[in-house]
């Protein structure tokens, strides 16, 4: 790193700053991109040398207390930018990662829907991306603003509404699916896979990166995270395994609730640690685990019907699109091995996507999907059944369109047709004569 005046002449969004005695400190691969060439270099260090080094920040909106200081992470380029940034430890894994190994909190002045909390001053109850002229335009009334300019990225919409997604840090509840890494492998490696590359590639290393499940859900339905925690200790935390047993907590025959929100929310009973109340925490599960849970769920095993589901566990066959090794391949998998020590499938197929005729993915969204009943009205559900299996291998993805089906239409089914009909036509014609019908005369 560079500390420098900026080049003579060189005129920042803040005229007060550009040219006068500040100096600034940039990475040094970025010192004349930012400060012009001619800047005045004072001084060369080393990034680590400014650990720890306090500093004041640019905005006094959010109290943050002990956290202004340099800190150091890896992920910070200097081929562009300054090669220092600020951390957002609630909006950025990066940022997460390296404000926790110092220590700092994390503070997040953004409510769920997207705006700024009302007693934020001069952007509270902004959305967050509409903050962002005011914020700039006030760092450039007091002069602390050196450049500020509009740059194009990459950057995650809502695929539906169009509008900016944010990355939101919220507190979950974790699967410890870590502790099983080493079984999970092991009933991948006893698992047939078609493609066999998916075992190996996609599905594995996705198994040999696992990191632990976020079970819990934000949402108002799906199934209830069953976890009761006392009001007077947060660390007395109950887990209910049934409906039975919530009745003998709760002290009163539950057998009819509705296990779903809001009537199990109202649900409470004595803390069995230290009496106090203990209230259902408000979130509800990952969808993907009831999916995983679908083997034994769908009997209600091992509650009821133990003898049906140890007769059909695991499944002999499976079989889905490939964008599921991360989805129900995995759910199915990590269920089973938590809690039966044993995957819930022994032979996988994997199928390639449906593609719309350019070859994006189909999506209502887009508009190209096809609608497979209408499909087969207009072309004959045999041109689409031919085509299904005859485009190649089942986990090859298929670009299906009108001009495709056509195709069958005209050299496949067409031509099969016509060499029927010739059949028919002279077969039928050798009979009404009192003529034996021979194949081979037809050849």
């Amino acid at each position: 790193y560079v500390a420098a005046r900026p080049a003579a002449g060189v005129q920042g969004s803040s005229p007060g700053l550009a040219g006068s005695d500040e100096v600034l400190v940039v990475a040094e691969p970025q010192l004349e991109q930012v400060l012009g060439e001619g800047a005045e270099r004072l001084a060369t260090f080393q990034g680590t040398e400014l650990e720890r080094t306090s500093y004041q920040r640019p905005f006094e909106l959010v109290d943050i207390p002990d956290a202004h200081y340099v800190v150091l992470g890896d992920y910070v380029t200097v081929e562009d930018g300054t090669g220092l940034v600020h951390q957002a430890p609630a909006f950025g894994g990066d940022d997460m990662a390296v404000c926790k190994r110092y220590g700092m909190p994390v503070v997040n002045p953004i409510g769920p829907d997207g705006k700024f909390l009302e007693d934020v001053p001069l952007v509270g109850g902004k959305f967050f991306k509409d903050a962002d002229e005011a914020l700039t335009e006030d760092l450039k009334a007091r002069g602390l603003l050196y450049r500020g300019g509009h740059y194009e990225h990459s950057y995650p919409h809502c695929w539906r509404c169009h509008t900016p997604l944010l990355y939101y840090a919220l507190p979950s509840w974790y699967i410890r699916t870590t502790a099983v890494k080493e079984r999970l492998l092991e009933e991948n490696d006893n698992t047939n896979w078609y493609p066999e590359t998916v075992k190996t590639g996609r599905y594995g290393e996705w198994l040999r990166n696992n990191v632990d499940w976020s079970l819990s859900r934000s949402r108002y339905w799906g199934t209830p995270l069953p976890l009761w925690v006392c009001g007077n200790d947060d660390d007395h935390i109950t887990c209910v395994g049934s409906l039975q047993e919530l009745g003998e907590l709760a002290g009163r025959d539950l057998s009819n609730l509705d296990p779903h929100r809001p009537y199990v929310d109202d649900v409470t009973f004595a803390c069995p640690q230290c009496g106090g109340e203990a209230r259902r925490v408000p979130d509800v599960i990952d969808a993907w685990y009831d999916s995983g849970s679908m083997p034994f769920a769908q009997w209600g095993a091992p509650h009821r019907n133990k003898d049906v589901f140890e007769a059909s566990y695991p499944a002999q066959y499976i079989c889905e699109a490939q964008d599921q090794t991360r989805g129900w391949f995995y759910s199915l998998m990590a269920v089973g091995t938590l809690v039966f020590d044993k995957s819930s499938y022994e032979n996988v197929l994997c199928l390639g996507l449906i593609l719309a005729e350019d070859g994006r993915k189909m999506s209502k969204h887009l508009g190209n999907v096809l609608q497979p009943i209408p499909l087969m009205d207009e072309h004959g559900a045999d041109a689409v059944r031919w085509f299904m299996l005859a485009s190649g291998m089942p986990w090859a993805a298929r670009r299906v369109g009108h001009n495709a089906i056509e195709e069958i239409v005209r050299k496949v089914l067409l031509t099969y047709w016509n060499t029927a009909s010739f059949l028919v036509l002279y077969a039928n014609a050798a009979e009404a004569q009192g003529q034996a019908w021979a194949p081979e005369r037809l050849a």
